[in-house]
């Protein structure tokens, strides 16, 4: 079991700076995602109790938890920075934590980034903007096996980084995540009061 300092976002997450680097250079060769809103980084815990405990160290001093939902039978947690991470041309505005799924043995660690390639017209629901970003691009191999989910389906791309990284995800939805989860609690709200 290791200890937080919570007073530092590197200590909690390690060097997501370097994490990000590795992948946007990595990425540039392939696709030029400058113009796109990196919104989030994923942390992936290798227990449970790294998960609570990185949970309550992000939201001690750096976020605030926005929803915690069960997704593939483990808890994945939204946390909205008070202070966006600040990287390159980047403010990244929310960490994305996942326990480990029931049964998978993982390591843990920085994950995968989230660029969000839409306009708020876009909206949440369909893949059409997913198509497109696809279709101007076919010479990438996009795994697309979250391309058909009925809220805020995405593709990804692999890359592999130099050094202790390895291979690295980059993640393409409509929208941010933080928006995602705000339209989810909204219409959530909406459900209940019918």
């Amino acid at each position: 079991t290791r200890s937080l300092d919570p007073c530092l976002l590197e200590h909690i997450l390690g060097d997501y700076h370097a994490f990000t680097d590795a992948l946007i250079e990595a990425l540039q060769k392939q696709l030029d995602v400058s113009k796109y809103q990196l919104d989030h980084i994923c942390y992936r815990c290798a227990t449970q109790d790294e998960y609570d405990m990185v949970l309550k160290a992000l939201t001690a001093l750096h976020g605030k938890l926005l929803v915690e939902a069960t997704v593939g039978g483990r808890p994945i947690a939204t946390v909205l920075l008070h202070n966006p991470i600040r990287h390159a041309q980047y403010e990244i505005e929310s960490i994305e934590l996942a326990a480990p799924k029931p049964g998978v043995k993982t390591k843990s660690g920085l994950d995968f980034v989230g660029f969000a390639i839409g306009s708020p017209a876009d909206g949440i629901y369909g893949n059409s903007v997913l198509k497109r970003f696809m279709a101007q691009h076919p010479t990438i191999k996009f795994n697309t096996r979250a391309l058909e989910k009925d809220v805020s389906p995405d593709v990804s791309v692999e890359v592999t980084t130099p050094g202790e990284f390895g291979a690295i995800s980059a993640k393409f939805h409509s929208r941010p995540l933080v928006e995602v989860v705000r339209i989810e609690l909204e219409d959530a709200a909406k459900q209940g009061k019918q």
